[in-house]
């Protein structure tokens, strides 16, 4: 398997972060979240921060930052929520 050298590899999110994520996916509010974790709810909010951070950086890629998604960039059928 080739390696693309245009791509930095993807971080794996840490075991606290993918319990959050799950929690989130499950429709949980940050207080809940944070009970089920058994920290406060500044943590959750900076493992939410490090989550977006881990997706948004290996979508970046290539990419100069701030720059907005078009129509072409959403896969065929799906529109961007913030078109009318």
């Amino acid at each position: 398997m080739a390696a693309n050298l245009n791509q930095t590899p993807t971080q794996a999110l840490s075991e606290p972060e993918a319990q959050i994520l799950l929690l989130i996916a499950a429709g949980k509010q940050t207080g809940d979240i944070a009970a089920a974790v058994g920290t406060d709810q500044a943590a959750v909010k900076e493992h939410i921060k490090a989550i977006l951070r881990k997706a948004m950086g290996s979508r970046q890629t290539g990419r100069s930052k701030g720059t907005d998604l078009g129509l072409s960039d959403f896969p065929s059928g799906m529109r961007s929520p913030f078109i009318a």
